[in-house]
């Protein structure tokens, strides 16, 4: 598939499965991925943040999600 056939079949997650999880060699992949992505100028600016489950981390992720504050406190399927 080409990159362009790919653009065009993506599409934004409105809801999340509660009680989906990801493996932590799916998270190890993820991280070794976010590492390889390039900027602009080479410097990679960013820093990722991986929140592990639980309903306090939940409520000081929707605190600082602005306007995604209620997506982030209420997950369904």
């Amino acid at each position: 598939m080409s990159f362009l056939e790919k653009m065009k079949s993506r599409y934004t997650v409105k809801k999340y499965n509660p009680k989906g999880t990801l493996s932590e060699e799916t998270v190890q992949q993820l991280k070794d991925i976010l590492q390889l992505s390039p900027s602009s100028i080479n410097s990679q600016p960013w820093n990722f943040v991986f929140v592990k489950e639980s309903s306090e981390n939940r409520e000081k992720l929707a605190d600082a999600s602005y306007w995604n504050k209620e997506k982030s406190t209420t997950v369904t399927c």
